[in-house]
């Protein structure tokens, strides 16, 4: 897929025959690096509150990334997904007075960003068989958190299921991966007979109609009028 290889690599099909496109690829970004939270905050008469969470990098190479292409004309499935799953430990110390309080624990992060795509008409007036597919990925990475269990016995010692703050309001922006791809400027195969005679007025692929438009059900499909000039 060398029209995404600006953001991805080592693309692998996927494509069960039945119509689109499935593909998973590597992603070309950044590492993912969230540095170490801390939270210093007053705790009863006189005392303070310590809340510390674990730095975090993970790089975005492994797990593989899916893109898919849908095969009807108007597919809303034009998506690029990735998911990473990680964990942090925290803790949090409190003071109050002399008697010290401990607590720590283990959360589950899920991290999932998605990309969704739209074919456009790209044409001018110098190029009028121009295609284009344009992708809009999500402004932040959706975090899905959950408590490590603890066993009973566990909590004697200060372990904790619950959620440190810092980790409740984490938020992380997206991936830097390239998302660009290049038009596609198609021919009109009855110009080799009829030269400058015959013009493909194409319909607008993004227009919403489930009539006219772009489909993919193997091959690409443009609908539209071929005129004569």
């Amino acid at each position: 897929m060398p029209n995404l290889s600006k953001g991805f690599k080592s693309f692998k099909d996927k494509t069960s025959g039945k119509g689109g496109l499935n593909l998973s690829a590597t992603m070309i970004a950044d590492d993912i690096d969230i540095k170490e939270m801390k939270k210093k905050e007053s705790w009863g008469p006189g005392g303070i509150k310590t809340t510390t969470v674990d730095p975090m990098k993970f790089s975005l190479s492994d797990p593989e990334t899916t893109i898919s292409f849908g095969d009807g004309i108007i597919s809303k499935s034009n998506k690029i997904n990735y998911t990473n799953k990680q964990q942090v430990k925290w803790k949090i110390d409190t003071v109050t007075g002399r008697v010290p309080g401990h607590e720590h624990g283990t959360t589950n992060l899920e991290f999932k960003w998605t990309a969704t795509g739209s074919w456009k008409d790209k044409k001018t007036p110098g190029h009028p068989n121009l295609l284009g597919f344009d992708w809009a990925g999500d402004k932040n990475w959706t975090i899905t958190k959950s408590a490590e269990d603890v066993q009973w016995w566990e909590a004697f010692g200060g372990a904790s299921n619950k959620i440190p703050e810092p980790l409740q309001n984490l938020q992380v922006p997206s991936p830097n991966t390239k998302l660009e791809m290049n038009t596609l400027d198609y021919f009109l195969t009855t110009n080799l007979l009829y030269p400058g005679k015959h013009i493909f007025d194409a319909d607008d692929p993004s227009s919403g109609s489930t009539d006219k438009g772009l489909a993919f059900p193997h091959d690409l499909i443009l609908t539209g009028e071929t005129k004569i000039k």
